[in-house]
């Protein structure tokens, strides 16, 4: 069944991908003995639709990433469920599965 999805668009009910998240440091930041994670990072998001890809991406991105912060890359499981302030509206909901690149 496609849903109408949070953001827009439409997707099937319970698809899958699998969502890579890795934290930076900024440039501004880098020669601080200690920084704060509000002000002095950046979040970057990639998506795959497979897990062997998301895994293979995260190893690159571990692998490659010099301003890496707290050395550490993760993989997450996402499936499409409804969203739960929305009627009628699904979203993209983190499962328990997590993996991290270490």
């Amino acid at each position: 069944m496609r849903v109408r999805m949070f953001g827009g668009g439409f997707e099937e009910f319970g698809a899958t991908r699998y969502q890579i998240e890795w934290i930076t440091i900024k440039p501004s930041a880098s020669a601080k003995e200690s920084i704060d994670p509000d002000t002095d990072t950046i979040t970057h998001y990639e998506y795959r639709g497979d897990k062997d890809s998301a895994l293979q991406r995260a190893q690159e991105l571990f692998d490659t990433t010099d301003d890496l912060c707290w050395g550490v890359v993760t993989v997450r499981k996402q499936v499409v469920d409804w969203f739960y302030e929305e009627d009628r509206i699904a979203g993209w909901e983190d499962t328990d599965e997590e993996i991290d690149i270490m």
